[in-house]
């Protein structure tokens, strides 16, 4: 499942970077630097910039690439320090600059991005306020400044689907988005911005991808974007992501498999998440030998808590899947000891883990997981075979295995395009009485409603379609909620 709106918030902000009047070769220098993820050689020429609040703005900026990349307590330090300085030295600035409040509402944004990724929501709003009132101030003193574009933009678009989960955050900034408005006004940044131009294309590309549910637009863009400005390990490490979303897990893996040419060059800056996406791609296809050894090199590495219960429960499923339940169980212990951060993945990670610590998986259990694994990397005929050899003991099974066996057939056919089937196992789905795991089953047929929806939409019956995204949004208390939420929002506006 994809993560949430407002998950996807904490990276876009962290994107976005500045320039105001500095030599032009040695700012393009550095924002080329910085896009090809050479952050330390960015950050070796920061001295040439005469600009004092522009050497300071882009080293709080590297200072916040380091730190979405490693999670270091340490770096986080120095970001936060970094920030500090970059706002004094922006302070001295004219007010008649127009790029002051734009660089303002950046670093704020930045900085309100990180502590909600870190579950510091007082923080987090406090930041996000500060933002969004500078470059609102900023959008009445120089309505015809581009730049502004792009904040507007993001914040018009991320605010017009706000799952009830964050809903305190619209109603503490007094701001509610506008899906249509924000749109224009990133591709008027797109069309005519100067502003690091390719990060407001990763802007774009995570609104096609995770709001309006067009991944190939998204796919599209990052491959456009690399004939434009060439390869990075940022525009590998999206596309490997898109391509893990679209079930495309061979050519995830493909380019996974340049870890190796990035960690070797000592000028790149790696990035920790890469071994997660890896541990995910072996998983998916069962070579969960070569998962282990991704996931551990993340955890090892990985300094902060995101996508860490997610890790250490897919590495200790890798043991279970392998009968060895002993190291998988260690695994699942090891991770409870502390707090999941607020991604989906990792609530979700966590509630199964605590279950698994308990019992080993039963032979259904684990059956049901080798076909969810495979259906994630695409593999669908090899799910469907094994799906439909579990169907024999259909009636042995409890309502929540029942429930569970509908969903996963369900994707199955909805991947291979058989839609008349798809539509079946959803409905049989939504249909099953109450289960003992109430959660995960009412996160199962909440999302069931909201692919029938989907179907239905596709089949130009746009009444059943806005019932079914009705029913998903009606179900209460379940995995992924926040997801789902916002990605029936959008869809239920777009049928408007």
């Amino acid at each position: 499942m994809k993560t949430c709106t407002i998950a996807w918030l904490y990276f876009c902000l962290i994107a976005v970077g500045s320039c105001v009047h500095a030599a032009d070769a040695v700012r393009e220098r550095i924002e080329n630097d910085i896009q090809q993820f050479r952050l330390i050689e960015a950050e070796a020429a920061l001295p040439s910039l005469s600009d004092a609040p522009l050497r300071a703005f882009y080293r709080a900026h590297i200072a916040g690439y380091k730190y979405v990349c490693t999670q270091s307590g340490a770096q986080l330090k120095v970001f936060h320090t970094d920030c500090d300085a970059a706002l004094a030295s922006i302070g001295k600035m004219s007010n008649q600059d127009e790029m002051k409040r734009v660089l303002v509402a950046e670093l704020e944004g930045k900085r309100a991005a990180i502590e909600f990724a870190d579950a510091n929501f007082v923080a987090a709003l406090w930041h996000l306020r500060a933002c969004h009132s500078a470059i609102a101030e900023n959008e009445r003193y120089f309505p015809n400044c581009v730049e502004n574009k792009k904040i507007i933009g993001m914040f018009n678009v991320v605010f017009s689907a706000v799952p009830r989960k964050y809903q305190w955050i619209t109603s503490g900034l007094g701001f509610e988005g506008d899906m249509k408005k924000g749109l224009a006004q990133l591709a008027i940044a797109l069309g005519q911005g100067t502003l690091l131009r390719y990060e407001t294309q990763f802007i774009a590309y995570h609104v096609d991808k995770n709001l309006l549910a067009k991944p190939e637009d998204a796919i599209l863009r990052i491959q456009q974007e690399q004939l434009r400005s060439g390869k990075s390990i940022v525009l590998d490490f999206l596309l490997a992501g898109s391509y893990l979303g679209q079930k495309k897990n061979e050519n995830a893996l493909a380019i996974l498999s340049r870890r190796g040419d990035y960690v070797a060059n000592g000028n790149i800056f790696f990035i920790n998440y890469w071994d997660y996406l890896q541990g995910k791609a072996y998983y998916y296809c069962g070579r969960y030998d070569a998962a282990q050894q991704s996931f551990t090199r993340f955890l090892n590495a990985h300094g902060g808590n995101i996508y860490r219960t997610d890790a250490s429960f897919r590495l200790g499923m890798c043991y279970v899947l392998t009968d060895n339940y002993p190291e998988g169980r260690a695994q699942f212990k090891k991770l409870l000891l502390s707090k999941p951060s607020i991604w989906d993945e990792d609530e979700y990670a966590s509630h199964m883990a605590a279950q698994f610590v308990l019992r080993n998986p039963t032979e259904y259990e684990k059956t049901l997981f080798s076909a969810r694994n495979l259906f994630d990397g695409g593999y669908c005929d090899e799910a469907k075979s094994i799906l439909l050899d579990v169907s024999k003991d259909h009636s042995r099974l409890s309502a929540l295995e029942r429930t569970e066996f509908h969903y996963r057939l369900g994707r199955v056919y909805d991947l291979l395009k058989d839609r008349p089937n798809a539509i079946v196992h959803y409905t049989y789905c939504t249909q099953q009485p109450p289960a003992s795991d109430g959660k995960v089953q009412r996160y199962l047929q909440a999302y069931s409603h909201y692919y029938l929806g989907d179907l239905y939409r596709a089949g130009k019956d746009n009444a059943e379609a806005k019932i079914q995204y009705q029913k998903a949004l009606a179900v209460e208390d379940f995995f992924y909620q926040s997801s789902l939420e916002s990605r029936c929002k959008t869809s239920l506006k777009q049928l408007k």
